[in-house]
């Protein structure tokens, strides 16, 4: 570090490093030198001496050492030795074009209105009332203050503060009135400083705990896996994730890449909140731009990206349709039998994942690589055409073909044999195929008083697949006869009912 000494220039004292002292010495001697012997000589020395501690003045704080570059700042602005030329009226310092800067020397918010003042060379404190009168009476205080702040560069180089006050250097000396509107401004300031300060720790506060808790949220959703409770046939399976139904939804090539660029998109801008909120705590500056310009940059790519990928993905979503099977019942007898041939009770859980929204439930058999997606069944009176089972079978393709060879592909059973229909609780979309959005429906169209006799199993999946019961769904169930069976009978109005406890129990 140099050595410090202090010189007293044009009756201001200095503190200046060693460097800045010889060059400053060598300069004013050079000076000296040039005008020995003219008339005037000691005056325009002394003048020049006056205005090199304005120039200082202007561009160092109280106390702050003068250094070499601040002397050659100095010179650029005065001249050289060699300029001073004998009985030249150069010699003494000329009044130069001045440029608005905020002053942050003299600071209540921004320097703005010091930087008015030391422009137009009046007192700042008139500058700071117009800007109150401006606020109280048509509320554009504000507004012209902060586009101001925004707009004006502070003064804060030599060279800018010289531009600022002009070589007449801006010395106005504030009144006592002046001084004491000025502390009540910074009191203001002040106050208002600590209330912006509460709500920013507040607002960060509430982002962090926000932006954590989203965080955590979407981790649950993502990767944790959660023990299933009230499935069909009372088997215990796993939930699946998010990331196991996007898998069964997308290409095996687009999997990953889609997990990556929803991370990106996601966390970036939970993470930014996070940091945001931290640096509204504790109110520290850091070198951050670059940083935040590449982050905010992959963010935007990763959207894209991402957008690009859905939608392609999307365009094998475009078609939908529909294919069906149906068959005839010959049943003379009363009673109809219905129960459960495959059941999703023959598949091994611990292979199996779950996934269940409202209706809609699927299984995910991790081991081979195949989907078994619940039915929607329904009971009903056949009308005027002959009682019949009706399965009908959609699935999306990117075309009307592709849609249907997908839709023919599933794989359901529903058989007939004498007076009991056999049904599967699920059915299967083929090994290495996408989800493709499938669904069945069956249909099952009974005479008008036909009895429906349900066995235990079946009624758990009448429970699940949301059988219409009349117009609503039933909260009572009917009780299970012999422990094994539960009776319906199918009603006037076209659904099933049931069973009257005043009627016949064949």
């Amino acid at each position: 570090m140099d050595k410090t000494l202090n010189i007293n220039l044009g009756g201001t004292l200095f503190s200046i490093d060693t460097k800045a002292y010889d060059a400053l010495h060598d300069y004013l001697q050079a000076i000296g030198d040039q005008l020995e012997g003219t008339n005037g000589g000691n005056e325009t020395i002394e003048d020049i001496e006056r205005r090199i501690a304005e120039i200082f003045n202007s561009c160092k704080s109280p106390g702050e050492a003068i250094t070499i570059e601040d002397v050659q700042s100095m010179i650029s602005i005065i001249g050289a030795p060699a300029d001073f030329e004998q009985n030249d009226d150069r010699t003494r310092p000329t009044a130069t074009g001045k440029r608005l800067y905020r002053d942050p020397a003299n600071t209540v918010i921004a320097g703005v209105c010091s930087g008015i003042g030391a422009y137009l060379n009046i007192d700042p404190v008139l500058i700071r009332i117009i800007f109150v009168l401006f606020t109280m009476f048509f509320g554009s205080g504000i507004f012209i203050y902060i586009v101001m702040w925004i707009s004006i560069q502070p003064a804060n180089s030599c060279e800018q503060r010289r531009k600022m006050t002009g070589v007449n250097s801006y010395n106005y000396k504030t009144t006592r009135l002046g001084n004491a509107i000025n502390e009540i401004f910074k009191v203001i300031k002040n106050i208002i400083y600590v209330i912006a300060r509460t709500i920013l720790i507040i607002i960060g506060v509430a982002l962090v705990i926000a932006g954590f808790a989203t965080l955590l949220s979407l981790l649950f959703v993502f990767l944790i896996k959660i023990p299933a409770a009230s499935l069909p046939l009372n088997i215990e399976i796993p939930m699946a994730t998010l990331t196991d139904l996007i898998k069964t939804a997308v290409t095996p090539a687009s999997y990953p890449w889609i997990l990556i660029l929803t991370s990106a998109v996601i966390l970036l801008p939970l993470l930014a909140v996070i940091y945001w909120g931290i640096k509204m705590i504790f109110w520290f500056k850091a070198k951050d731009g670059i940083l935040s310009l590449v982050l905010f940059i992959t963010w935007i790519v990763s959207a894209v990206a991402l957008g690009f990928i859905t939608a392609s993905e999307g365009i094998s979503f475009a078609q939908q349709s529909v294919a069906y099977k149906n068959e005839q019942l010959y049943s003379t007898a009363d009673t109809v039998y219905i129960t459960v041939k495959n059941t999703v009770s023959l598949v091994p859980a611990a292979d199996m994942k779950a996934f269940k929204a409202d209706k809609y439930y699927m299984l995910i058999d991790s081991k081979n690589n195949e989907l078994h997606i619940s039915p929607n069944i329904t009971v009903k009176k056949a009308g005027d055409s002959q009682e019949n089972i009706s399965i009908a079978m959609s699935a999306h393709g990117s075309n009307g073909i592709n849609a249907f060879d997908r839709a023919n592909k599933i794989d359901y059973n529903c058989n007939v044999s004498g007076d009991t229909i056999y049904i599967d609780d699920y059915f299967t979309i083929p090994q290495g195929n996408k989800w493709m959005g499938e669904t069945v429906k069956v249909s099952i169209n009974l005479a008008e008083g036909k009895v429906v006799k349900i066995d235990e199993t079946t009624d758990r999946l009448l429970n699940f697949s949301a059988w219409r019961i009349g117009n609503t769904r039933h909260i009572d169930r009917p009780i299970l006869i012999d422990g094994h069976y539960t009776y319906w009978v199918v009603s006037s109005n076209g659904h099933l009912v049931p069973y009257s406890a005043a009627n016949h129990i064949p």
